[in-house]
């Protein structure tokens, strides 16, 4: 998502942990937030095991995980803290969220002239289309397909499959564009569709087919 839509502050695991952990009312079941940090890198691990091979699932699996650690699951409270992890971390996490001028007026522009989707990882569901609706720029992208709504993530290459087939195009007549090397580079290369990096920070100057600001873009695309 961070293509289209710019975080104040982009969070590592730990402030994962710490966005969902608090002001949830779930701090007194451990002793304090080391404790559930530990417990949350360990769910990740073993999630990590559960889902090999780019498979995704839900940030709610890993407040499962955590909470299994001090509540039984047929525990009437279990469900709640639950419920309150993911509120809590979801809240903060798209306070953070906004999209920059330039990148709206381009987006605005090239939905004029071309096709446009969002194919995201994104753990959260509803999430990406709750931020493209908050930012006032879902209605220009007909097509969405998120990672834990399909069960799979970039740079499987199940979801550029996908992606193909929503668009109703040939590989030949589709640009991906993203700000990932690996996924949104080399992965839908894989299977045939051109696609241009995303590289604002200017890291991967031995890229041809590379932007670093969304004008470039409507130069490349639009004009």
């Amino acid at each position: 998502m961070e293509t289209l839509i710019d975080m104040t502050e982009i969070p590592d695991l730990k402030e994962d942990a710490l966005w969902a952990f608090e002001g949830s009312e779930n701090e007194k079941y451990w002793n304090d937030f080391d404790e559930f940090f530990k417990d949350y890198k360990n769910a990740k691990d073993i999630l990590s095991v559960k889902f090999p091979d780019s498979e995704e699932y839900d940030m709610i699996e890993r407040y499962k995980h955590v909470t299994k650690n001090k509540i039984l699951e047929d525990d009437p409270r279990f469900e709640k803290i639950i419920d309150s992890f993911s509120r809590t971390f979801w809240n903060k996490y798209k306070s953070k969220c906004y999209v920059r001028d330039e990148v709206k007026s381009v987006i605005m522009k090239l939905s004029e002239k071309y096709k446009l989707g969002v194919v995201s990882n994104f753990k959260v569901y509803g999430g990406v289309e709750e931020l493209l609706k908050a930012t006032g720029i879902s209605e220009f992208f007909g097509i969405k397909i998120i990672s834990v709504n399909i069960g799979w993530r970039k740079p499987n290459l199940k979801i550029y499959n996908l992606a193909k087939e929503k668009t109703g195009f040939n590989v030949n007549e589709i640009l991906f564009i993203g700000d990932d090397f690996e996924c949104d580079y080399l992965g839908p290369g894989k299977i045939g569709i051109k696609s241009i990096l995303f590289d604002r920070q200017g890291i991967r100057m031995d890229i041809p087919d590379r932007i670093n600001d969304f004008n470039q873009l409507e130069r490349l695309l639009i004009n």
